[in-house]
């Protein structure tokens, strides 16, 4: 069990990362673009992602430890 709960934290660290470096690289790309809508629409969908990912295993924990403590 510790070994998954290792593995959700990566998870999360990288998620976060990845998307940040996923929107500096976007940027940089579309530095010397005119037209920056497509860009704007990338990153709009890397920030839901990430969102959700965290709600996700925000709620992972919050039934983790209801269902944890109710047990005992």
């Amino acid at each position: 069990m510790e070994t998954i709960n290792q593995l959700i934290t990566a998870l999360r660290i990288l998620i976060g990362v990845g998307g940040v470096c996923r929107i500096i690289a976007i940027l940089v790309q579309n530095i010397g673009e005119e037209d920056k809508k497509p860009a704007y629409k990338q990153i709009k969908n890397i920030i839901i992602f990430m969102v959700f990912s965290v709600v996700i295993l925000s709620l992972r924990d919050i039934i983790k430890s209801y269902y944890f403590i109710r047990s005992l």
